[in-house]
């Protein structure tokens, strides 16, 4: 796949294991070197203060990195993201946050048009 030619991606539940560091890699990554322009980076996080986290940490021995939409929100601002491409939302649980990132389309200048039209 050629670079920045990557349609919509979505890699599910992923970064409930990665921290700050890496996962803020992989959102540079994707967004600056992958993504095609007007596409969608969707991904979801489980969010803070999850009911169900004793649960899931000590029956289950499962450890998941909770975030809030603000920590999202830091994430992709660490990793050179426009704030104005980032939209968060909870799911219908609440349990869960979901993001898109979307890549832009490039300005159309008036020069740009042309060129394009002529093309």
């Amino acid at each position: 796949m050629d670079r920045r030619s990557a349609p919509s991606t979505a890699p599910g539940g992923l970064f409930d294991y990665l921290p700050d560091r890496h996962a803020t890699y992989l959102i540079e990554t994707v967004y600056h070197g992958l993504l095609a322009e007007g596409a969608t980076f969707y991904f979801t996080n489980i969010a803070r203060n999850n009911p169900y986290r004793s649960l899931i940490e000590h029956l289950g021995e499962w450890i998941l990195i909770e975030r809030s939409e603000d920590d999202i929100r830091a994430l992709c601002r660490d990793a050179r993201v426009p704030e104005e491409a980032v939209r968060t939302r909870r799911d219908e649980t609440g349990l869960a946050v979901l993001v898109e990132v979307e890549s832009r389309m490039p300005d159309m200048t008036t020069t740009s048009l042309k060129q394009a039209i002529s093309y």
